[in-house]
């Protein structure tokens, strides 16, 4: 229910954070002693804040590139929180390693990310301009590259990839080229140049093997994907006629090439021979894009989540996200139990804690097919614990 504001004050739906607030104070008196000191004045006091995003471990922060590894499990790249981020099958949080640095093991600001069958994860650390390896745990196991122009040496690298043999390929974006290193580190070979020819660069952004062996590299100023051999030899391209505005590179089983563009907010499918496929939406600006048994899983750097979609582009679920940072907190209401509900209309979804506050899921992708949302608002618990949601939109 909603009335016209007053010159007085605010409508009635009062701000979440306010009921917030007073919620978990009520479950605070009726379970806990009161913890916090209560000043002679004070007829209510803050027990406890609670953000809506979750707890970090959750949640992910500029999210760039994402691979799965042997075990089905997802690794992300998180670029503005320096790390590695892994995630179960279902979007639950597993794991996560590094730091801001430039030790062993720490980045500054990590971008593509590759893993052989054999579990060893291959990591672009862009402003350290090298490339790093670990096990699917974390653990660290060598690095090579080291900023310069020269053979074996890196200039703000952003794709990685690895071959059947074990070589990582490096999309090696100041130097305007792609560098060839063994599973050892060792420097095998190098090609390409600034330019616009069939074997320059104006800016290679990301990199893949396809089925057949080849190497494809998105090239992000021409806006075009270009072949090679594993030698360097061009073979073939796909334009995308967009100058400047593509982010991310995958390609499936069969060798469909898919193409994040971020201005447009959408993924673009291409045959093996260039033909376009198809095109599905994105919340905001995609970035990497993971593939796995033929669902399309996106990095939105910006919008600080993951989306994962099926083979036809149908969207099946989202996670990671960071909540306030791009959302709102609209109704909220609490069950028997003490559980809180929290709607947001800006993300479509609904948040759970438990009586202790902890973050317990989220729920909800845009749409209006059943158990879609769009504009949640009020929320209420009904005598037969269900948990009711007014739709405004």
């Amino acid at each position: 229910m909603r009335t016209n504001a007053t010159p007085f004050g605010e409508p009635l739906r009062a701000s979440a954070r306010v009921l917030l607030q007073a919620c978990l104070l009520l479950v605070a008196l009726a379970s806990t002693p009161a913890h916090a000191q209560r000043m002679p004045q004070d007829s209510w006091y803050l027990a406890k804040e609670v953000s809506s995003a979750g707890p970090v471990s959750d949640v992910v922060n500029f999210p760039k590139y994402a691979a799965f590894g042997p075990d089905g499990n997802l690794y992300v790249t998180e670029s503005h929180n320096h790390r590695v981020h892994v995630f179960d099958a279902n979007g639950n949080s597993l794991r996560a390693w590094g730091k801001n640095g430039s030790d062993s093991g720490q980045f500054s600001y990590p971008r593509g990310i590759s893993i052989t069958a054999s579990g060893v994860v291959y990591v672009a650390d862009q402003s350290n301009n090298r490339v790093q390896a670990f096990d699917l745990q974390g653990k660290f196991l060598r690095t090579f590259g080291q900023s310069g122009a020269g053979d074996g040496q890196l200039n703000q690298p952003l794709g990685v990839a690895v071959d059947n043999e074990g070589n990582v390929y490096v999309a090696d974006t100041g130097n305007y080229r792609v560098c060839v290193f063994s599973a050892t580190g060792a420097f095998l070979r190098k090609w390409g140049s600034y330019g616009s020819g069939t074997g320059e660069f104006y800016s290679p952004l990301d990199i893949c093997i396809t089925p057949k062996n080849s190497v494809a590299v998105l090239d992000y100023g021409p806006g075009c994907v270009k072949f090679f051999d594993a030698t360097g030899n061009f073979l073939s391209k796909i334009e995308t006629n967009t100058w400047w505005a593509i982010n991310g590179l995958a390609v499936d089983s069969t060798g469909n090439i898919y193409i994040s563009r971020f201005n447009d907010k959408r993924v673009d499918g291409y045959s093996s021979a260039g033909v376009y496929l198809k095109s599905f939406g994105t919340s905001k600006g995609p970035h990497g894009i993971a593939i796995r048994g033929g669902n399309v899983l996106v990095c939105e750097a910006d919008d600080h989540c993951l989306e994962l979609f099926d083979k036809d582009g149908n969207p099946m679920k989202t996670f990671g996200r960071q909540g306030p940072a791009t959302g709102s907190s609209d109704g909220i209401a609490l069950d028997p139990a003490g559980n809180i509900y929290i709607s947001d209309s800006s993300l479509h979804e609904i948040r759970k804690f438990d009586s202790s506050s902890n973050f317990v899921k989220r729920f909800g992708t845009q749409g209006s097919a059943d158990g879609q949302l769009n504009g949640p608002r009020g929320v209420a618990i009904g005598p037969n614990q269900r948990l009711y949601v007014v739709e405004t939109d």
